[in-house]
C-alpha cells in the first residue's frame, strides 16, 4: 500500500488529517485544537498529505508528523489509510470538504482491517454561499460528494451556529450529530505578537489612520468590495488600508486600487506570521466577506483590541459581533453601507468589550469540547514535560493511489 521509513507502531488517540500547513484558517485552527490537545496528554498524530507550509513551526513539540508526500488529497486514499490502520486511532479528524470526503472513505476502508474509529469531520463555511463565489466542477463535485459522505460520518463538528443549522439543512434525515464549536482563535502567541512594535511605517500617524482587513485573496473574501468602499472613504478623509494575505487575485486587485486611484494608500504585505502586530496597531479592522464558516480574523482583531465593521455574511459575523452589538454589520456586496460604516468607526470608534465575549475562543475551552465529540478523555494534570518535548520529526511515506 505505502513504504513507510519507520517501523514503530503505535497507538493514538486522535489522528488529525490535513492538506498541508500552507497557511488557511481551517489549517491553523485544526492545528491549534490539535495542539491544545496535546499539551491536555492526548496522544494526537498529525498526518498530511503534504508536510508542507509556514504552520509547521507551530506543530507541538513532541507530535508526530506523518508526510504522505502527495500533491493531491485525492491520491492518499491508500496511503492514509495505511496510516490510520497503523496507528489504530481511537478517533479520527480532518477539516475542509474535500479532505473530509477522502477521510470518511479511508476509514470505511481501515475497517476491513478491523480499525474502527470514531469518525468526526470539520466544516468551516456555508457550501451554498461558497459555490454563489466558486463555480468550478471542482467546487461542485467537492461539494456534492462530501455531503454523501458526511452520512457516514459520526458526528459533524459546524464553527458556528448557523453553520450547523446550515448542515442539518444539507444533509436532511439522514444527517448525523452536528455540533458547533468555534475555532480556538486567541492564542498566547497571537496576544504576544500583539504587543510587538509597529510592524510598518503607516502606523503611528494619530491623523492618518490605518485600517487592516486580512484573508486569502479569492472572491468571497470580497477585497474588491473593500477597496470600492475605501475609495469612498479617502475621498473624505485621509486613511491607509493594509490587505494582508496571498492568492490568485493579488494582480487584479492591485490593478483595481490604480484604477480607483487610491494605489498610494494601500498596502499588500502579502502572508504575515505576526499577524497580531499588524492588527493591534491598526485603528480599524474591517471583514469584507461574500461567505464565512467563522472568520477567526475577526476575532482575533477584536482581542487585539481594534474596533472592527463586517459583513453580515453567512456565517459568523452576527454571532461574534452579536449582531452589531460590538461593531457595525452591513449587507454583503453594498460598497455606500461599508464605506459608510468605515467612517463612522474610525471618527468615533467602537464599544468598551468585555473580557466574557470573547472567553469561548480560547484553546482550553475548544479543546475540551472537541474532546468530548471525538469520545477522548482529557488529563486532569497536565505536566510540565508535556510541552517541553523535542519536536518529532517528519515522517515520510509514498502517498499512492
Amino acid at each position: 500500500m505505502t513504504r513507510s521509513r519507520t517501523r514503530r507502531t503505535s497507538r493514538c488517540d486522535l489522528l488529525l488529517f490535513l492538506p498541508s500547513l500552507r497557511g488557511g484558517g481551517a489549517e491553523r485552527a485544526l492545528l491549534g485544537v490539535a495542539n491544545a490537545l496535546h499539551v491536555r496528554g492526548v496522544r494526537v498524530v498529525l498526518v498530511l498529505a503534504r508536510a508542507e507550509g509556514p504552520y509547521l513551526a507551530e506543530v507541538a513539540p513532541g507530535m508526530p508528523v506523518i508526510d504522505l508526500r502527495s500533491d493531491r488529497v485525492s491520491r492518499c486514499v491508500l496511503s492514509l489509510t495505511r496510516e490510520i490502520v497503523r496507528w489504530r486511532p481511537r478517533s479520527v479528524l480532518s477539516a475542509m470538504r474535500h479532505a473530509n470526503a477522502l477521510l470518511v472513505v479511508t476509514t470505511t476502508l481501515a475497517r476491513l482491517f478491523g480499525v474502527r474509529p470514531r469518525l468526526v469531520v470539520s466544516e468551516r463555511g456555508h457550501m451554498a454561499a461558497f459555490l454563489a463565489t466558486d463555480h468550478s466542477p471542482r467546487a461542485a463535485r467537492a461539494t456534492r460528494l462530501g455531503g454523501m459522505l458526511y452520512q457516514r460520518a459520526d458526528a459533524i463538528i459546524a464553527v458556528s451556529d448557523d453553520l450547523a443549522q446550515h448542515v442539518r439543512d444539507e444533509l436532511g434525515a439522514r444527517c448525523p450529530s452536528v455540533v458547533a464549536i468555534p475555532n480556538p482563535t486567541i492564542t498566547e502567541e497571537l496576544l504576544r505578537q500583539a504587543a510587538e512594535p509597529p510592524p510598518h511605517a503607516w502606523y503611528g500617524h494619530p491623523d492618518i489612520p490605518v485600517v487592516v482587513a486580512a484573508g486569502r485573496l479569492s472572491s468571497e473574501k470580497g477585497f474588491d468590495v473593500l477597496l470600492e468602499a475605501f475609495a469612498h472613504v479617502v475621498r473624505q478623509r485621509a486613511a491607509r488600508l493594509i490587505i494582508l494575505g496571498a492568492g490568485p487575485l493579488l494582480e487584479p486587485l492591485r490593478a483595481q486600487a490604480a484604477r480607483l486611484q487610491i494605489t498610494a494608500h494601500v498596502h499588500f504585505p502579502g502572508f504575515v506570521p505576526e499577524l497580531g502586530a499588524w492588527l493591534s496597531h491598526a485603528q480599524l479592522f474591517v471583514l469584507a466577506s461574500r461567505a464565512e464558516g467563522l472568520p477567526n480574523v475577526l476575532i482575533q482583531a477584536m482581542a487585539c483590541g481594534v474596533p472592527v465593521v463586517s459583513t453580515d455574511c453567512p456565517t459568523g459575523p452576527a454571532e461574534i459581533l452579536e449582531h452589531g452589538r460590538w461593531g457595525p454589520l452591513v449587507p454583503v456586496d453594498d460598497i455606500d453601507a461599508l464605506a459608510s460604516a468605515m467612517r463612522t468607526v474610525l471618527d468615533t470608534g467602537a464599544p468598551a468589550l468585555p473580557s466574557h465575549v470573547l472567553a469561548r475562543f480560547h484553546p482550553a475551552p475548544v479543546a475540551a469540547q472537541y474532546a468530548a465529540v471525538l469520545g477522548i478523555p482529557l488529563d486532569a494534570d497536565v505536566s510540565s514535560a508535556c510541552v517541553s518535548e523535542r519536536r518529532a520529526p517528519v515522517t515520510s511515506t509514498d502517498a499512492v493511489g
